[in-house]
């Protein structure tokens, strides 16, 4: 057996002076020696604990977790950021903003930012973090000319600590006065470039008419479904069920229920919708076979059209 691995699986209460002999009559004296003059001695000439050596080893399976909390990161990369004049403004969305914050959130960070400053902020925002821990995850989600958008995560943080870092060209976001699905949370703003508007102007931007009426040439293509339930080819027919008619009923739903936000999809919908109407809208989920994505498409369609028939009667 590996001396060790043998070693590591000894009990962290156990001192070395019990350990190492136990090893060493399991595997021989010279990887006992070769271990003893790895590990050394404490000060004064006592072994090392196991505890005091799992202590020691850096990524060792023992260690505890590193303790960082949300506000601590929020904290250091606003004073890390904050003096940086390439940033004009600097706030928080999400569970932060709307006070949702659960062991689950992630942290939504937002930045406006001079042109040309991306790669300077973003290389900026990773030195903050790594003065905290590790990073162990980087990937950039999208990289257009007006906006960067930038995964982070800590090592040794809950994984579903991501750090969404956003950033906008001269620019904030547009909310709508008395939104409380979406709002900001200011850490600064020298521009200012943050506004709020009206809710009719707001909603106004959306389209809505012209998008309903695409989402009703979407559902008109639903026959593409029955295709593949006829050939009894499962997975094509599924993710057609979620395209030609699951996706354009949930945004339709969003239309009447949400409709600042038609394009969340299936966001904190369980927090949106109706407890009646999620219930359907969940059955019409669960499906197992293409016999039942048969069945469901037909409801599914039929809810399509009374949301919409609701929506025109509500213009």
């Amino acid at each position: 057996m590996d001396f060790l691995v043998l070693f590591m699986q000894f009990p962290v209460e156990l001192p070395l002076v019990t350990a190492l002999p136990l090893a060493r009559y399991a595997c021989g004296k010279a990887a006992g020696v070769a271990l003893a003059l790895l590990v050394g001695a404490a000060p004064g000439g006592r072994p090392r604990s196991m505890a005091t050596l799992a202590a020691a080893q850096p990524g060792a399976s023992w260690r505890k977790p590193v303790t960082i909390h949300r506000q601590q990161i929020i904290a250091t990369l606003q004073e890390r950021l904050g003096p940086n004049p390439q940033i004009l403004a600097m706030w928080l969305e999400g569970a932060d903003a709307t006070e949702t914050v659960d062991e689950y959130s992630d942290i939504d960070l937002c930045c406006s930012v001079k042109a040309g400053a991306f790669g300077e902020i973003v290389g900026q925002a990773r030195e903050a973090l790594e003065s905290l821990a590790a990073v162990d995850l980087v990937q950039t989600l999208t990289a257009e000319e007006d906006q960067h958008h930038t995964v982070f995560h800590l090592a040794g943080t809950s994984e579903s600590l991501l750090i969404d870092f956003v950033l906008h060209v001269g620019r904030g976001s547009n909310f709508a006065e008395g939104d409380e699905i979406e709002k900001p949370l200011v850490l600064f703003d020298r521009g200012p470039v943050m506004r709020t508007v009206c809710r009719a102007e707001y909603q106004a931007s959306k389209g809505s008419n012209r998008r309903l009426q695409e989402l009703k040439d979407t559902v008109a293509q639903s026959a593409r479904i029955r295709k593949y339930v006829q050939r009894r080819e499962f997975l094509e027919a599924y993710g057609y069920y979620q395209k030609w008619l699951l996706a354009p009923l949930i945004e339709a739903l969003r239309m009447q229920y949400t409709p600042l936000h038609t394009d969340y999809y299936i966001v904190h919908i369980s927090r949106h919708l109706p407890d009646a109407t999620l219930r359907c809208l969940e059955e019409l989920f669960k499906v197992n076979s293409v016999a039942e994505i048969e069945s469901k498409s037909g409801l599914a369609r039929a809810f399509f059209e009374e949301t919409v028939a609701r929506l025109q009667v509500q213009d």
